[in-house]
């Protein structure tokens, strides 16, 4: 046994060994984000976008083919890569709660009644989730984004942006993440070259960081988040502007007849 440390240490992340949440309009770039963490790429892909992106590709078209390629991986633990990608988990969750509908012979989880349906949902999808999260891989979730009504400071109501994800599958995904980044555009910019993740919570928008290394936001660039993680915190550019809060469109009242 080495003497008890007498000073205090600050060891850096590496990427690929974080489990994130990364979520973003469509083609902003979180596909490729992913690919290129080192060390080799497994994208378990439910959304046909990544004709133009280099890594490994399995498609899956059903939750059994989901609970296939994580049985093989668990099995075989392939050293071809060192990082799994679900693109998109939107669809893997659509796909699980299809699967268990199948197996009851209902259209939708609420016709079990009692909750059944969504407990069994729950249980499901938590399950393999923390399969693929217990594996010796870093794993990446993709989602796209959505717009949802909250009520803000001074109660007022505000526009909020969250995974689109539903929220029965962002509620299991969202604690066991080690980062969520919203993917977007810094505030006044559409263009390309003002592409922000944003790694702070707002009014506004959804994030996380338990690494507690990250800026508020930064550039969306995989050299520059992965060297402030190696550096354990040290940002080398300025911080980018988030997105502001949006407040709802007041609701009309309707007159009464």
């Amino acid at each position: 046994m080495s003497p008890l440390p007498t000073t205090e240490t600050l060891e850096g992340a590496v990427m690929g060994e974080l489990a994130w949440l990364v979520y973003g309009p469509p083609g902003i770039g979180k596909s490729t984000f992913f690919s290129k963490m080192e060390g080799g790429v497994l994208f378990l892909h439910t959304d046909p976008g990544l004709r133009f992106i280099k890594a490994f590709k399995q498609p899956i078209n059903t939750w059994r083919e989901f609970k296939k390629a994580v049985e093989e991986l668990e099995m075989n633990k392939p050293s071809d890569y060192k990082f799994i990608v679900v693109d998109t988990v939107d669809l893997l969750h659509n796909m699980c709660h299809r699967h268990i509908c199948k197996t009851r012979s209902v259209d939708h989880q609420t016709d079990l009644k009692y909750g059944k349906g969504s407990d069994m949902v729950n249980f499901e999808f938590s399950l393999w989730i923390n399969k693929l999260l217990q594996l010796p891989y870093g794993v990446g979730f993709i989602s796209h984004t959505r717009d949802v009504e909250i009520r803000g400071t001074g109660d007022a109501m505000v526009s909020k942006v969250v995974p689109f994800l539903k929220k029965q599958g962002a509620n299991i995904i969202g604690p066991l993440v080690d980062i969520i980044g919203y993917a977007g555009y810094e505030e006044g910019s559409t263009t390309g070259a003002n592409r922000v993740m944003i790694f702070e919570p707002t009014e506004s928008l959804d994030a996380k960081d338990r690494t507690g290394m990250l800026p508020k936001s930064c550039p969306l660039d995989y050299d520059v988040i992965s060297r402030i993680l190696e550096k354990g915190g040290v940002p080398d550019t300025e911080p980018t502007k988030a997105p502001a809060a949006r407040r709802a469109p007041a609701r009309k009242k309707r007159r009464r007849s």
